[in-house]
């Protein structure tokens, strides 16, 4: 009663609040009683910042009693942006096999977004990505991959790794867009791995609308995958991936040619390839069509193209 008074009183030094917080949350279990009186302060926006942070320190530190105020915790994180000083209680609630599923993996997502501080965190989210233990809730693993996305570059080296885990058929439908935002944000920070993105777009047994998200990865192509232009081109004339999959992922050609003019004329020769579908070869038209790019030297090809 004695800090939670030191927490209510306006007067008390800043630094004060702050260790009384850290001394209610280390009553734990025993503190419990205490707990909706603290959440009041934590709630209260008129309060000082610095003594909502130590509120929020204190049902952070009660352990399975401040489980369920974890929600309150993450609003005030948002409203506040006071973070830095709630890592090590948000990596227990990841860590702790006792609190909920849904609890960890939000703490997980909530941990990869502290910059720099996050990177030290880095092996255990990928540890849970590929623990395969049936034990071990989906959507943890779920966490696990979109916390390495938000990570950026000490996240890269796992591309291969959260792809792979998109095979996994108890993902729900409805997390497959995270974890493909998770993948193109690791290819915004340089991620290549074009053949892996390929082999997987390829492989029939995986649903197609994930497939197709997966291709339009190769959207953010830069110049050092260009040597990888042909494999690319192969794709699309890959009569075991669907039409319609691969119509949906067109515009993959046209980034190649404005990311290299040399791949224009290979884009050229494979839509006046007869063997490939005809909609794909008049969507691939469709995308060089209203390019800005200097094509004079191409017109003759292009003309006998359209007389084919």
């Amino acid at each position: 009663p004695y800090m939670l008074d030191i927490l209510k009183d306006k007067n008390v030094n800043q630094d004060i609040c702050y260790k009384a917080g850290i001394l209610l949350g280390n009553l734990g279990e025993a503190g419990s009683v205490l707990a909706p009186e603290i959440l009041n302060i934590l709630k209260d926006k008129n309060a000082d910042s610095y003594v909502r942070s130590s509120a929020a320190i204190a049902l952070a530190k009660l352990g399975n009693t401040g489980v369920k105020y974890y929600p309150e915790i993450i609003d005030f994180l948002e409203d506040e942006k006071i973070k830095i000083n709630f890592i090590p209680y948000i990596a227990k609630f990841l860590m702790n096999e006792n609190v909920s599923d849904f609890f960890r993996r939000e703490s997980a997502i909530v941990l990869s977004q502290f910059g720099k501080s996050s990177y030290k965190y880095v092996p255990y989210f990928a540890k849970l990505l590929k623990d395969k233990d049936e034990n071990l809730d989906i959507d943890i693993r779920i966490g696990a991959a979109i916390a390495l996305g938000n990570v950026g570059k000490p996240g890269i080296k796992y591309f291969p790794d959260i792809l792979a885990f998109l095979k996994n058929d108890k993902i729900p439908s409805y997390k497959h867009n995270d974890l493909v935002d998770a993948l193109r944000n690791l290819r915004k920070q340089g991620a290549s791995y074009v053949p892996e993105i390929i082999s997987f777009v390829k492989n029939n047994k995986i649903r197609e609308d994930v497939r197709t998200d997966i291709a339009n990865l190769l959207n953010s192509l830069d110049k050092s995958e260009i040597k990888l232009a042909s494999d690319i081109i192969d794709l699309f004339r890959d009569e075991e991936v669907s039409v319609y999959l691969r119509s949906d992922a067109i515009s993959v050609l046209g980034n190649l040619v404005k990311v290299d003019m040399k791949q224009f004329p290979k884009v050229l020769e494979f839509i006046k390839d007869e063997n490939v579908d005809k909609d794909i070869r008049w969507a691939a038209a469709n995308e060089l069509k209203d390019m800005e790019i200097a094509i004079d030297k191409y017109i003759p090809t292009i003309i006998n193209t359209v007389k084919n």
